[in-house]
């Protein structure tokens, strides 16, 4: 759907739950900045304390940023507290995961 679709609409029990673009669509849900670092146990104290929700899975952050925490910020903290970043990537849920979101009555 994904590669053809630039429109779609999502119907459940007779009712449009969503119409609108790929892109709005994806922007329903949390991206999640996942993150790996020298201090992970250090790096996650500093993203809580900063009103993130972190966790740890197979030694990398999963951070669903708070207001206003933007990738580029989160980074920049980090950096600013000499934690080593070595990667930062976004990732969104699947819009499998959105439509049944969506559909869930």
């Amino acid at each position: 759907m994904e590669q053809v679709a630039t429109h779609v609409a999502i119907l459940s029990e007779g009712k449009m739950r969503f119409e609108g673009t790929l892109e709005d669509l994806r922007r329903r849900t949390q991206s999640i900045v996942v993150l790996e670092v020298d201090q992970p146990e250090r790096a996650r104290t500093l993203l809580s304390q900063s009103g993130c929700s972190v966790r740890i899975e197979d030694q990398r952050l999963l951070v669903e940023a708070g207001a206003g925490s933007s990738p580029a910020e989160l980074n920049a903290m980090l950096v600013e507290a000499r934690v080593s970043v070595s990667h930062l990537g976004l990732q969104r849920a699947p819009l499998e995961d959105v439509f049944l979101e969506l559909t869930h009555v």
